[in-house]
């Protein structure tokens, strides 16, 4: 597929359905633009674009996303990328999507329920990241060394964001916050599972853990 566009802009057009593994890597491009027609995006389909800036998804209420799937390190080592929001109906992130990335801000989608290993690993200049409340596991390494990231936010019903952990969370894999900024944590009365040093290195001072009758039905 012939993407169009100058040399530091692509748009993909809107009859593609689905980009390949490593369509794009390399590219040259400052601004890539994903039309709503997209359903698939493969493994390392946008990394090493080390001149990209913007990632722009097109998901509007006329023009809703269909993105369903991001790939494996789909945007690794995209060093000036500073900012991605995940279209609303994406249910499937590769591991390492956005790792050794420059993004300060993520957004993912309520339909993500599963934080995959080495997401957002490396990112030292992540400082939020927004998740659905339905999220059930954070894996491995999911941000280790994101050394700016002191918590999560998390998507209310009425649109908001608060500060925590998602109500639904049962699972916390191995190294999943190693080195990142937290200071305190405050765990769901769901979590289950913490695995080995998911929050060493991070000088944290506190964890607590709710009681189930703090979060009455």
């Amino acid at each position: 597929t012939q993407y169009r566009g100058s040399g530091s802009t692509i748009s993909v057009p809107d009859t593609v359905t689905a980009i390949a593994d490593e369509a794009l890597r390399g590219t040259t491009a400052e601004r890539i633009t994903v039309p709503a027609t997209v359903r698939t995006i493969g493994d390392r389909a946008f990394a090493d674009a080390r001149q990209l800036k913007a990632l722009v998804f097109e998901d509007t209420a006329n023009h809703p996303s269909q993105l369903t799937a991001l790939g494996a390190e789909v945007a690794l080592n995209t060093l000036v990328l500073t900012e991605i929001t995940v279209p609303s109906k994406t249910a499937s992130l590769g591991e390492g999507a956005f790792a050794s990335s420059g993004i300060t801000r993520l957004s993912l989608p309520e339909s993500l329920t599963s934080i995959p290993a080495r997401m957002a690993q490396g990112t030292g200049l992540l400082e939020e990241v927004v998740v659905g409340d339905g999220v059930t596991e954070i894996g491995d390494s999911a941000f280790r060394t994101a050394r700016e990231l002191s918590g999560l936010g998390v998507r209310q019903a009425d649109g908001s964001t608060a500060p925590g952990f998602p109500s639904s969370l049962v699972t916390i894999g191995q190294e999943a916050f190693n080195a990142t900024g937290l200071g305190s944590v405050d765990l769901p009365a769901s979590v289950r599972t913490i695995d080995d040093r998911a929050f060493y290195g991070t000088g944290l001072k506190e964890i607590t853990f709710q009681d189930d009758d703090e979060h009455p039905s």
